[in-house]
Order: structure tokens, then sequence, then C-alpha cells
């Protein structure tokens, strides 16, 4: 896997863990309702430091009872009390 799609099948776990749109959840996540989208349809790239950013919001409020992905190195997660939740 790629890193993008890396990233797009962790967003994929989270946002049906939560019940969220991808345009709900890129907005959360990256600032921008279509990045996700055209991400995932091959339109738009994403810098190192902004994927970097991404796995760490999404590993920062991982889902309880969400299994984070195996084989997929997940960023050491800021105390909750830190975060927001989404």
């Amino acid at each position: 896997m790629t890193p993008i799609e890396t990233l797009l099948h962790c967003a994929d776990i989270y946002a049906a863990a939560k019940g969220l749109r991808e345009s709900s959840l890129s907005t959360y996540m990256l600032n921008h309702s279509r990045k996700l989208g055209t991400l995932r349809d091959g339109t738009s790239d994403i810098g190192t430091k902004q994927l970097a950013k991404a796995f760490q919001w999404l590993s920062d409020r991982w889902p309880d009872g969400a299994s984070w992905p195996e084989g997929i190195e997940r960023p050491i997660p800021v105390v909750a009390s830190e975060v927001g939740d989404v």
C-alpha cells in the first residue's frame, strides 16, 4: 500500500466506526471537505508533513473498540484530554 492508500484505509475504518461521511472526516482531519476524496481519485496529493499530521489526528482520536489496522504503524497517541473528540 502507498502512504496515501494507507491513510485512506485508516480513514475509512475511522469514519465507519464513528458514523461519519468522508467529507466530514476530511474537514475535521485536513481542513478541506474534499481532500480525502481527491486523494482517493488521484486528482490531488499530500505532503509528508500533512500526511504525518493526518495519521496523528487519527491516532489521537481512534475510536474505542476499533482495532488499528494490522501492519500499519500507529503514531503514539497524545493524551485524550489534550485533543478534541470527533
